[in-house]
């Protein structure tokens, strides 16, 4: 079910990381190596420029606890692979397909929340106000 879920909608993440998010680069599965340890990122969105950013999106055919753990390590773990990044803001997203139990965890952790609907997929938040968190802490590190 995952890889049909990830064909479904990474054209669409795609789509709004580079029309909503301003990123002009996109990589599908993109994996990344550094000291024998590996980093798989679904879909990784980077800008340069005014929107010097990095997006770090997780698809999943249901949102559980274990996504968002999972997305928020990525962001933890991307600037050891990729610390010529460490000057970009650092996002997160997570789009699925299925029940929304916990998108307010998601919403409160700082993630830019996607979910499929009749617009095939859109932004998700109950009040269309929060936070988005910028994860990139490379100076603590």
């Amino acid at each position: 079910m995952g890889s049909f879920t990830e064909g479904l909608l990474e054209r669409s993440v795609q789509r709004i990381m580079v029309k909503d998010l301003g990123i002009t680069d996109t990589s599908f599965g993109a994996t990344k190596y550094k000291d024998g340890k590996t980093i798989e990122i679904d879909v990784l969105g980077v800008s340069n420029g005014t929107n010097n950013r990095v997006v770090i999106a997780e698809i999943k055919s249901h949102l559980r606890e274990t996504a968002i753990e999972q997305i928020q390590q990525q962001l933890s773990d991307y600037l050891y692979f990729a610390p010529e990044h460490k000057d970009k803001e650092l996002l997160g997203l997570i789009a699925y397909l299925g029940s929304t139990n916990i998108i307010q965890q998601a919403l409160k952790a700082g993630l830019i929340v996607l979910i499929v609907n009749d617009n095939l997929l859109e932004y998700y938040s109950t009040n269309k106000q929060y936070t988005i968190k910028d994860y990139n802490v490379y100076d603590e590190l």
